[in-house]
């Protein structure tokens, strides 16, 4: 539905959210109940936060998924570039955070490879992990998450009790980690990302 400069989509939620899509287009999020006339005052009120990441958007700019950093994007190849970027980003953060867990857990990895996975954030295989580009995406807290649950694959490789025994013994919180996880997933699909 649109009304004025906007698309407003109604939804079960609690409050009204403004996003910007990559066409520069004012995307709203409101609850069932709220008035048209509170969306619109709503939308007003952030008039100059709209037209500042329009203005963004015809720049060739993009705001990086969950870290906040602001990421160029080059037209014609933006995919390319995208996956460029997180590929180098997410191998730094590797080399930093596998060796603390890794000693941490007293396990050690043989090889470490990046990937163009969709479907999965990381895999381990023998003493061998992959991950996803994807994953430069995540906050710390997820990005530690993944490394610890590859990393625990090493000395059990299945799901069982005991795998989440070893995951919980680093990262007691892990349910909530995994919980954030499910959530990026669903940003990074939203945005033809996965």
């Amino acid at each position: 539905m649109s009304t004025g400069s906007y698309t407003l989509t109604r939804q079960r939620r609690r409050t009204i959210a403004i996003t910007v899509d990559k066409d520069g287009g004012a995307q709203v999020r409101a609850p069932y109940q709220t008035p048209l006339a509170e969306i619109d005052a709503f939308v007003a009120e952030k008039t100059a936060w709209i037209e500042k990441q329009q203005a963004r958007v015809a720049a060739g700019l993009t705001m990086d998924v969950v870290r906040g950093r602001e990421v160029p994007l080059l037209p014609g190849d933006t995919m390319g570039a995208l996956q460029k970027r997180h590929r180098a980003a997410c191998l730094i953060r590797l080399k930093q955070r596998i060796p603390y867990f890794a000693n941490l857990m007293g396990v050690t990895p043989a090889d470490v490879y990046m990937s163009n996975a969709r479907s999965f954030w990381g895999s381990c295989l023998g003493l061998t992990l992959r991950f996803s580009w994807r994953l430069d995406c995540a906050d710390d807290a997820v990005f530690d998450y993944i490394v610890v649950h590859e990393l625990a694959h090493i000395r059990m490789p299945n799901h069982s009790a005991r795998f989440w025994a070893v995951v919980g013994g680093v990262l007691p919180d892990y349910a909530q980690r995994r919980k954030a996880l499910r959530a990026l997933q669903k940003v990074l699909m939203q945005r033809n990302l996965m």
